[in-house]
């Protein structure tokens, strides 16, 4: 009976170590880590991506963040986007320079072999009102671009 007990308080122990990784995982409240995947073939000039945040509040404020994962067939050091911030009151566009490799062409952020992360801030202290949708594309030179494999959009609420 002993061992029984054990086994159960164990297993339940384990659950709830799992549940809160789990949970810690997730972003909190009006928070947002949303990824659009770009295909090998490239991300033409005119195409969009789309996000949606799912606010749990009417109103939220906060930082948004662009992460780039690429891959050493990405031909620039810089990534030009325009983000454009719609919701119920507002829409907003702006333009951000993405520096993605110092000038003697190390890439900057974190990888392992030829794929390559970065993530920066882009707008400080925006405030969205439910709902809320943001678009970007590239505004590069060229109509189509490699070697971006995903664009990642992620918004911290500022602490209350």
């Amino acid at each position: 009976m002993i061992f029984r007990r054990h086994h159960i308080a164990s297993v339940v122990a384990v659950a709830l170590t799992f549940a809160t990784v789990i949970s810690a995982c997730k972003p909190a409240g009006n928070s947002m880590n949303s990824w659009a995947e770009i295909e090998a073939s490239g991300w033409d000039y005119g195409s969009k991506l789309l996000f949606t945040p799912e606010l749990t509040d009417s109103v939220a404020s906060g930082t948004l963040s662009v992460a780039i994962c690429h891959d050493n067939r990405y031909p620039y050091n810089n990534l030009w986007l325009e983000i454009e911030v719609t919701d119920s009151l507002s829409t907003t566009l702006d333009t951000v320079n993405i520096v993605l490799a110092d000038k003697m062409g190390h890439w900057n952020g974190s990888g392992i072999g030829t794929d390559f992360q970065l993530q920066v801030p882009v707008i400080e202290n925006l405030t969205i009102n439910r709902p809320a949708r943001f678009n970007v594309r590239h505004i590069m030179r060229d109509d189509n671009i490699t070697g971006i494999q995903r664009i990642g959009l992620i918004f911290s609420e500022n602490e209350q």
